[in-house]
């Protein structure tokens, strides 16, 4: 079997992610300001996620962008949606994730 090209890997990474968060496609596009269509586009590999959306994702899910771009670590989720997870909540969850994945760095950082 040939190698995977990096959409594909990143596309499928964040789906993986997205599904275990048990967040919908919508939810997430709605979060991220994009069209659920070109996140299904990039889940499949046909497009590329910009590095923005990699990062705003990465707060909404609470992971290093890394889980999304490599083939990091398993993924825990700190939080699990439900599908009536409102866009307010999203967004006021991914704030707390930013300043919970800053103090991880901040964290590896004075420990090096």
């Amino acid at each position: 079997m040939g190698k995977m090209s990096n959409n594909t890997v990143v596309g499928k990474n964040f789906r993986n992610i997205r599904n275990k968060c048990g967040l919908t496609m919508r939810q997430v596009a709605d979060h991220l300001n994009v069209e659920p269509a070109h996140i299904f586009l990039c889940e499949i590999g046909c497009q590329s996620f910009s590095a923005d959306i990699i990062e705003r994702a990465s707060n909404l899910f609470g992971c290093r962008t890394s889980y999304i771009t490599e083939n990091d670590a398993e993924y825990v989720p700190i939080f699990i949606f439900s599908k009536d997870t409102s866009i307010e909540e999203l967004n006021a969850v991914a704030h707390i994730n930013r300043i919970y994945l800053n103090l991880q760095l901040l964290d590896r950082i004075l420990i090096s």
